[in-house]
């Protein structure tokens, strides 16, 4: 990030009387969800790679074993009919 782009939005937001951080979470969420799309179509090791930048190694192998705990979960009752 570069803090002299960012001083120059953050004048801007408030020469545009945006002052409340709620009127951008709508936009927010749309740019996030548009990056989670795109990294989900990239694959497998895509999701991985984002997991391990944003969660570090420790806690990305520990939603994985959750998600395999959850999906083992899922199947059984399946398996019980």
């Amino acid at each position: 990030m570069n803090p002299k782009e960012l001083a120059e939005l953050v004048k801007l937001a408030k020469k545009l009387h945006i002052s409340d951080a709620e009127v951008l979470d709508e936009e927010i969420h749309q740019l996030k969800s548009q990056e989670a799309s795109g990294i989900n179509n990239e694959g497998l090791k895509a999701q991985l790679e984002y997991m391990l930048e944003s969660l570090g190694l420790v806690d990305a192998k520990k939603h994985l074993e959750d998600i395999k705990k959850d999906l083992d979960e899922e199947a059984v009752p399946s398996l019980i009919r």
